[in-house]
């Protein structure tokens, strides 16, 4: 599920990889984010069957990995991904 974090600098919306069935729900969010012109048109993300599947964000600056814990994060600067403890450091539910 999707939420909205605070506060730096400014509220977020971000999704948790807790579990595999999260990546599909990235890849969705991602789509529809570009849909709407929100990102560029190279704005890509992917889910890598491994042992443990990984997702794949990619844009022009090139390739990161979402791998279990880690967060997708949406602000308006565009998608990245954030490890777990950087994450929890800079951010709070409401």
């Amino acid at each position: 599920m999707i939420k909205v974090y605070h506060p730096w600098p400014v509220p977020v919306q971000a999704l948790c990889y807790s579990q595999p069935s999260a990546l599909t729900d990235m890849e969705v969010w991602v789509h529809r984010v570009r849909e709407r012109g929100l990102v560029g048109s190279d704005v890509r993300f992917a889910v890598r069957r491994e042992d443990v599947p990984v997702g794949v964000l990619s844009d022009e600056a090139g390739t990161r990995e979402v791998r279990p814990s880690a967060y997708l994060v949406f602000a308006r600067d565009g998608f990245e991904v954030v490890d777990r403890m950087s994450f929890l450091r800079r951010y709070r539910e409401p």
